[in-house]
């Protein structure tokens, strides 16, 4: 299949401008009603796949009529619809970045299944209208606030135990250990144009909010 630069997976309805990513240098894949939001929107759609159980029949009529290419899945599976198309794309682009998007539901075991998908990408973003998360490999780094500055706060979860982690030029300075599951780095914030500098030993989730 031809090398595409970007893979963008649309999951969910969403306020999202996606003009930027309708272009050949992305594919495009939906999952569920994110197929909708594509098709509402006027987006190209390469690959369509899901179980599409929260989809009406007409409405997959039109899915089926829209996508380039459209795989429905067993609802009997082993796999979240979201993780079968990560590993989709994968399998069709090993080396492209992947942008993921998302929104948290009312059920708190599918969207644990985030941080599932930061352990085993190294290069994924998942994103809304609200948030940005991004995995971050173990080391130093400087965040410029210029591309960020619609944000307002920066959660950090280790994805390892015994992280050397030190936070700079956030509001709250850090410097010590952190585990799995620690909430001790969650609802940091910016510093109206400073850069944050980050050093982690191991990897690193960082979450920004509006």
């Amino acid at each position: 299949m031809e090398n595409k630069k970007v893979v963008l997976i649309v999951t969910t309805t969403t306020q999202l401008n996606f003009d930027r990513y309708n272009n050949e240098h992305f594919f495009i894949i939906g999952v569920e009603r994110g197929c909708l939001d594509l098709i509402e929107k006027r987006i190209k759609l390469d690959l369509a796949i899901s179980d599409f159980d929260q989809v009406l029949p007409e409405e997959l009529v039109l899915i089926k009529d829209y996508a380039l290419q459209f795989t429905k899945l067993s609802f009997d599976k082993d796999w979240l619809d979201g993780l079968v198309a990560l590993k989709t794309a994968r399998e069709l682009f090993p080396q492209a970045p992947i942008k993921f998007v998302s929104k948290p539901t009312k059920r708190y075991d599918m969207n644990l299944s985030i941080l599932d998908i930061m352990n085993q990408y190294d290069d994924v973003e998942i994103f809304n209208e609200h948030s940005l998360i991004k995995k971050i490999p173990a080391g130093t780094r400087e965040i410029n606030f210029n591309n960020f500055q619609e944000m307002t706060y920066l959660s950090f979860f280790s994805l390892k135990n015994n992280n050397h982690l030190i936070l700079e030029n956030l509001a709250y300075p850090y410097q010590g250990i952190l585990d799995v599951f620690s909430t001790r780095c969650i609802s940091n914030a910016f510093i109206a144009y400073q850069n944050p500098k980050i050093s982690n030993s191991e990897p690193l989730v960082v979450i920004m909010s509006k």
